[in-house]
């Protein structure tokens, strides 16, 4: 076998962590849609089984992989952590140091690290799962944390948006060393998602104009 497929599968929703500090922001938990999308990706995924299962271990990934995969054999990882870009910082920080990062990508903060490195992280991850030998590799993780494993990796001339409970399909070939991308950013849906997006439109609308 030369070709090992991977799938990169963001969290789902979490309760708001916009006003915390970190580290305390990397602890929320999911949301009960968050619960109920990790389950709806659950369903598109679970005929992968059996697969070489690893998580980030911030609850919001390690819950998705959880609840989509109830009797998978679930490994975490440290290496799969959100991208932060300082030990400790407020939410508003967060944003100007993303800022920073976004326009720098070997840009390296106080005590932190560089978007260029995270990627790397990512990377060695992947590297790891699939020297196992053992076929499909399921990764659980963060958004800013893959995106930079997917920029970097593939050379993209933009930040990949990933959306929660999306799916990225990669394949590896072993002989060439070369990942591909099958399919970016499949989002997971169902008829509770689907309202769910459509209100919160809705309500960023009705804000803008009232």
């Amino acid at each position: 076998m030369n070709k090992v497929d991977i799938y990169l599968i963001r969290h789902g929703e979490t309760v708001s962590r916009e006003n915390l500090p970190y580290p305390e922001a990397s602890a929320v938990a999911l949301s009960p849609l968050g619960k109920h999308q990790a389950k709806v990706v659950g369903r598109r995924i679970k005929h992968l089984l059996p697969a070489t299962v690893v998580s980030s271990p911030f609850p919001r990934a390690f819950d998705t992989a959880r609840f989509a995969l109830p009797k998978a054999s679930i490994e975490t990882d440290e290496r799969l952590s959100e991208y932060t870009p300082t030990t400790s910082h407020t939410g508003q920080e967060f944003k100007e140091w993303k800022k920073k990062v976004m326009d720098d990508f070997v840009f390296i903060p106080p005590s932190g690290e560089s978007m260029e490195m995270a990627g790397m992280r990512v990377r060695n991850v992947l590297a790891d799962a699939i020297s196992k030998g053992e076929g499909t590799v399921i990764i659980f993780g963060h958004a800013l944390s893959f995106g930079a494993f997917l920029k970097r990796e593939f050379q993209l001339n933009h930040f990949p948006v990933l959306e929660e409970c999306s799916i990225t399909h990669l394949t590896y070939n072993t002989e060439t060393k070369e990942f591909s991308i099958k399919k970016l950013n499949s989002r997971t849906w169902d008829v509770r998602i689907f309202f769910d997006r459509l209100w919160r439109k809705f309500r960023v609308v009705h804000q803008r104009l009232f």
